[in-house]
């Protein structure tokens, strides 16, 4: 499935991936879990900048990347602009006239999310030659919370924790 949201983290949970997001951070295992299958990967100087307020591209990267889409940003450009157009191709923004470096709002990310939920993902088909080929599938977001058996309960409980996270923390990483 899109980025294995159905299988645990396998990471040591002392052994951090941030410099600045220590084991003891609050949000420490979100982080971990989201930092492990790709959706976030900080900054080249090895800090996530937890405190940091979220632009509309770093959250637009997390949603293409949760909905599998990695590969297809990727051959659009990278980030953030083949990212960008992913989004705009799956209709997860709607955006206009914004600059994608400013700071998200909480409303822009709970747009963000609602489309998230209900676009197609992409998933690894099957692999030619050691080289993966990628479908989008007719599944949603919601079509694997809804559809998913007792051996998926991870998944749920861990998407609701990632949007949960991101949208009503304590702290505001998104502005209002």
């Amino acid at each position: 499935r899109m980025k294995k949201l159905d299988s645990p983290v396998s990471k040591n949970a002392t052994e951090q991936t941030y410099s600045d997001v220590p084991p003891s951070h609050w949000a420490y295992g979100v982080i971990e879990m989201a930092s492990s299958l790709g959706i976030v990967s900080g900054y080249p100087d090895g800090t996530l900048q937890p405190n940091k307020m979220v632009t509309y591209q770093e959250a637009i990267k997390i949603f293409v990347s949760i909905l599998g889409y990695d590969v297809a940003a990727q051959l659009k450009g990278g980030y953030p602009n083949g990212y960008i157009q992913i989004a705009r191709n799956e209709k997860l923004i709607s955006l206009s006239g914004i600059t994608y470096t400013d700071n998200a709002t909480r409303g822009a990310i709970a747009v963000m999310a609602y489309n998230a939920l209900q676009s197609r993902i992409m998933v690894e088909a099957v692999y030619v030659n050691g080289v993966a080929n990628y479908t989008v599938s007719e599944s949603t977001l919601l079509d694997i919370y809804f559809n998913s058996n007792n051996s998926n309960e991870w998944n749920k409980n861990n998407w609701k924790k990632f949007i949960f996270t991101m949208l009503f923390s304590s702290n505001n990483y998104i502005r209002k």
